[in-house]
């Protein structure tokens, strides 16, 4: 058995081990968790709490912004309670549900996502842009089933004012010219 508290672990220590610079972490982690039991079957309860929490893509710039509402863990289970993840807009993705990890070897989840007229993408065309532009959804999904396979269920709708354009790189396609000669 044991106990582990963090508060403020720096995420953009992490940044290094993000491959190609592809992301950029920002902000900061706070947690409590304690573990007893055996190692083939620990009892885990506590809670991790994002602080001032984003994520910068790169290939998209954009910054998704992290929910402060703590995520909690009881008797193995991850409970998302509404939790929130926002874009450039003002209407937010939520996810609610939780996460089973009673079996460590095969752990399952049972998620609801949606997303109601979230600008999920409002940039301008750079140099490292993969896609740029405006991308508004509304979405409706279930997630559920084993991590390693999970079923995916749901609605997506890409919104009227939508306009995105994606920058196709290094594709394995070529032109080949059958008529020569």
């Amino acid at each position: 058995s044991g106990n582990m508290v963090f508060a403020n672990l720096p995420l953009k220590s992490l940044n290094p081990f993000i491959p190609d610079e592809m992301a950029t972490l920002r902000g900061a982690l706070n947690g409590r968790f304690s573990v007893q039991g055996t190692t083939t079957a620990p009892l885990i309860n506590g809670s991790l709490q994002t602080d001032t929490t984003s994520v910068y893509v790169d290939g998209a710039g954009s910054t998704f912004t992290f929910d402060s509402k703590p995520i909690r863990v009881e008797n193995n289970r991850i409970y998302f309670d509404q939790y929130q993840i926002t874009a450039s807009g003002n209407n937010p993705f939520v996810i609610d549900g939780s996460i089973d990890i009673t079996q460590l070897d095969k752990p399952t989840a049972d998620l609801t996502m949606y997303a109601d007229r979230m600008e999920l993408l409002n940039s301008k065309r750079t140099r490292q842009s993969m896609v740029y532009g405006i991308l508004n959804i509304s979405l409706t999904s279930t997630i559920k089933g084993p991590l390693d396979a999970l079923v995916m269920r749901g609605d997506v709708r890409l919104l009227g004012n939508t306009n995105t354009t994606y920058v196709l790189r290094d594709s394995p396609l070529a032109v080949k010219d059958n008529m020569a000669g």
